[in-house]
């Protein structure tokens, strides 16, 4: 006979799948925002090169994504984006950079 277990109530592994799920969770949304703001750069300038798209995913918080779409709609260059890009790298390696 089998007994259907619920893991999530279980100490141990009910934590880590509770962990586990927020974390796809939070992962998924990185992703969905990084192509939304991907699109909408495809959008507004045309063809956004590899390097513009690597460095919108090495954003990797929702708060930081959901700005960069907001300065991007204000934009009025893609080489304006560009710019905000990199001021958010070098904002992040000198955070990096205090440790």
């Amino acid at each position: 006979m089998m007994t259907n277990v619920e893991w999530e109530k279980l100490p141990f592994y009910g934590e880590v799948l509770k962990a586990k799920k927020r974390e796809a969770h939070q992962e998924g949304g990185v992703m969905a925002l990084q192509g939304i703001l991907v699109d909408l750069l495809n959008d507004q300038f045309g063809r956004v090169p590899d390097r513009t798209i690597r460095a919108v995913q090495a954003i990797q918080k929702p708060n930081q994504l959901k700005a960069m779409v907001r300065k991007s709609l204000k934009a009025e260059s893609l080489a304006e984006v560009r710019k905000l890009l990199l001021a958010h790298k070098a904002k992040a390696n000198g955070r990096n950079g205090r440790r």
